[in-house]
């Protein structure tokens, strides 16, 4: 997996969405001159501002084609971005340009025009914001690609109300002192807290977000976030449901697929349409509501001495005039209500 580490300057205005958006376009449209064996210089017009960005690493090979230069290989250690005379900072990476050259051509052929911003999302961020970061689910970069980090990232934010969507992989995201809304995707994720746990409150909003109050003013305000399974303090880390006791994430008025729980300890209502529910792990209770759903239990803990299982509830059965009770198929797996949802 390539890891990649964002060092920005005091000034820098690009946020870790902006970064892999700056590079798919950098390596398309940005002119390259200056070619040594050990670097290069790329330039160009990225969003009506003037880029000039210094790349060094060792090995590089060129092939020039037409007007234009491209690198054909050698690797990739450092990019020194500047937008408009400002410095973004610099970009710490190993990149091979033998690999990523293809990926490339592939890109401007049309081949995939997507391939370039999967290689990036795919690698490790390493990134600590000195201003606001803006990153929400549904953000898109390069050709409109939806900004879905997968690797094993490791954030750290500013101290403005940053919004942070980290994506899938098993992330690590430390707050600043804004009153941040943070999502963490698929994954094993981590929020980090400066202060010990004593020092927090926390709320399930009953939506599938949580808020964590800092007792102390100044430190890590108040913060809502969801999709992590866990929380670190100064003196002890802990499971989100240790905090808060069952997840509960309800699902829309239509068919949701997926719905996914985490790997903690979930109460998932799917309410109307046919459903989609994933438990993964931990000990689950599900509420399919009206609709034909499936559902997926995941793998639970060994703690049946504690007698504790993945459970199904039917209570709105009754809620809704049921009496017939429930016909499960236990060859099938299919349970069946008296209304005929399955």
């Amino acid at each position: 997996m390539t890891a990649i580490t964002v060092t920005p300057s005091p000034s820098a205005t690009f946020t870790l969405a902006d970064f892999v958006d700056f590079l798919d376009w950098l390596l398309i449209d940005g002119t390259v001159s200056n070619t040594s064996p050990t670097s290069f210089t790329m330039t160009g017009t990225y969003n009506s501002q003037t880029i000039n960005t210094t790349i060094t690493g060792t090995g590089f090979q060129y092939l020039t084609v037409g007007p234009d230069i491209l690198v054909t290989g050698g690797i990739v250690n450092t990019l020194d971005v500047v937008v408009d005379g400002v410095s973004q900072g610099t970009i710490s990476t190993s990149i091979d340009m033998a690999v990523l050259g293809p990926i490339i051509a592939d890109d401007e052929s049309g081949t995939n025009i997507f391939g370039i911003e999967q290689f990036f999302l795919a690698a490790d961020w390493v990134y600590s914001a000195p201003g606001q970061v803006i990153a929400p689910e549904g953000a898109l970069v390069g050709d409109g690609y939806a900004f879905n980090p997968i690797g094993n990232d490791d954030v750290v934010l500013s101290d403005f109300d940053d919004v942070l969507f980290i994506g899938d992989g098993n992330d690590s995201v430390a707050g600043g002192k804004g009153n941040d809304t943070l999502d963490g995707g698929v994954g094993d994720d981590t929020l980090v807290l400066q202060g010990q746990l004593a020092d927090y409150t926390f709320l399930a909003n009953g939506n599938g977000w949580f808020t964590a109050i800092d007792s102390q003013s100044g430190r890590d305000g108040t913060d809502v976030f969801r999709h992590f399974e866990n929380v670190q303090f100064s003196d002890t880390t802990v499971q989100i449901w240790s905090l808060v006791g069952f997840t509960w994430t309800f699902g829309s008025s239509g068919p949701d697929n997926p719905f996914n729980g985490t790997t903690g300890n979930d109460a998932l209502a799917g309410l109307e349409g046919d459903d989609f529910i994933y438990g993964f792990e931990g000990e689950d209770t599900f509420s399919g509501g009206a609709g034909n759903d499936t559902i997926d239990g995941g793998s639970g803990t060994s703690d049946d001495a504690n007698f504790f299982w993945d459970a199904v509830d039917y209570h709105f059965e009754e809620f809704q005039g049921g009496f017939q009770g429930v016909t499960v198929n236990l060859a099938t797996g299919v349970a069946t209500d008296t209304f005929g949802n399955t």
